[in-house]
């Protein structure tokens, strides 16, 4: 209590070491392609998480259902299934409709602290709770490490810690006003489909806008975009944002600051989008396969017991097809998944005679078994997951 009635904590819980982390298939030369990590003191950390939970009791209350990050009980699978279901769906406005991809730059980086004090005091929490966010974000500082160097300290400004357990519902709350003003306006034509409208979906930093009559939308969005980046802080990156056309009318855009790409296919929460749902298999699972296969290679060279290997392709590849077989918009043939276990197969026995029925290598280690992935069973448990979100 003595730091919050005297507004002060001790230096320590101000001070972060930023370690960077590349993207992906990005110029290792730029700055841009690193992402920021901040590593927080664990006091702090622990004050921050205990904000975090009290946060997370009201945030579904304060945002709309069509953004899911970091929400209680909401996950990736829910816009990606909105989307898979919009690119199918017979919208009673067809004719021009595309999908708009946006890329915020440096989202969590770019929030202005007297703006996000401001929404949050207008969403209704109280001076106290106010004042415990105030608190954590008073003089922080931070150095960067790069190749075990230490830089020398600086002052932080503005942004969200990404690190920080409070960092992601801060950043949904931030970016809430410009939703609701996507939604609320009439000038914003939707993709509608009986009484459902459907305008924007959210998932932290990565936004889609669906837009029915672009050739009038779009001025619109661009207006809210621009207003709501010179208070929040928020930009939008044109270059990297895209138009993803339905229909084959494909509006063309005035405003020279937008030089919006139009693509064919686009990445959209780690999965490649088609219009075509059979399309999935070419874009996300049959890479996966080939880089199964080739991964599986290397690590055969290497001196591995028969647990080891089998933990291999649990620790490296399990997640990434378990992520795919949860978010298919189509039926995975059965041949699909024998080839991913044969493949499984042929490393964990060093493409020699297999010693083990597969029934008892799949079997959990409780039945003796080595409970080596079932590809078959994952994709069938995967897509059941899914009964529970169902609304009857």
């Amino acid at each position: 209590m003595y730091a919050f009635e005297t507004f002060s904590l001790p230096e320590t819980f101000s001070e972060a070491t930023i370690v960077v982390i590349p993207k992906p298939g990005k110029d290792a030369n730029l700055c841009t392609s690193y992402r920021p990590i901040s590593l927080l003191n664990m006091e702090v950390k622990i004050l921050a998480k205990v904000l975090a939970k009290r946060l997370a009791k009201v945030v579904s209350t304060l945002v709309e259902p069509d953004q899911t990050g970091f929400m209680p009980a909401k996950s990736t699978h829910f816009n990606l299934r909105r989307l898979f279901l919009n690119l199918q769906l017979p919208h009673e406005n067809k004719g021009s409709r595309i999908i708009v991809s946006l890329d915020t730059a440096k989202a969590f980086d770019s929030i202005e602290w007297p703006y996000l004090w401001e929404v949050i005091t207008r969403m209704g929490f109280g001076p106290s709770f106010v004042k415990w966010l105030k608190l954590l974000y008073s003089a922080p500082k931070a150095v960067v490490k790069v190749n075990g160097i230490l830089s020398t300290p600086f002052h932080l400004t503005r942004g969200t810690r990404q690190g920080c357990p409070l960092s992601p519902l801060l950043f949904a709350l931030a970016i809430e006003p410009m939703a609701i003003q996507v939604r609320h306006s009439q000038q914003i034509k939707g993709f509608i489909y009986k009484t459902i409208e459907e305008k924007i979906s959210l998932y932290a930093d990565d936004t889609l806008l669906y837009l029915a009559d672009p050739y009038n939308s779009f001025d619109t969005v661009l207006e809210i975009i621009k207003s709501f980046g010179t208070f929040s802080g928020l930009q939008i990156n044109w270059e990297k944002s895209i138009i993803f056309p339905l229909d084959d009318q494909v509006p063309v855009m005035a405003d020279p600051e937008c030089t919006l790409k139009i693509a064919n296919t686009f990445k959209y929460l780690g999965i490649t989008i088609h219009k075509e749902p059979a399309q999935f298999f070419t874009h996300n699972l049959h890479p996966l396969q080939n880089k199964f296969e080739d991964t599986l290679k290397f690590w055969t060279k290497l001196p591995l017991t028969l647990i080891g290997r089998i933990n291999i392709c649990k620790m490296i590849f399990l997640p990434k097809f378990l992520y795919q077989f949860t978010n298919t918009p189509c039926h995975i043939p059965k041949k699909a998944l024998l080839e991913i276990d044969r493949t499984q197969s042929a490393f964990i026995w060093g493409n020699k005679s297999p010693t083990l029925s597969r029934s008892t290598l799949n079997a959990p280690q409780e039945q003796l078994g080595l409970a080596s992935p079932n590809y078959e069973l994952y994709y069938l448990a995967a897509q059941c997951a899914h009964i529970a979100n169902w609304k009857v």
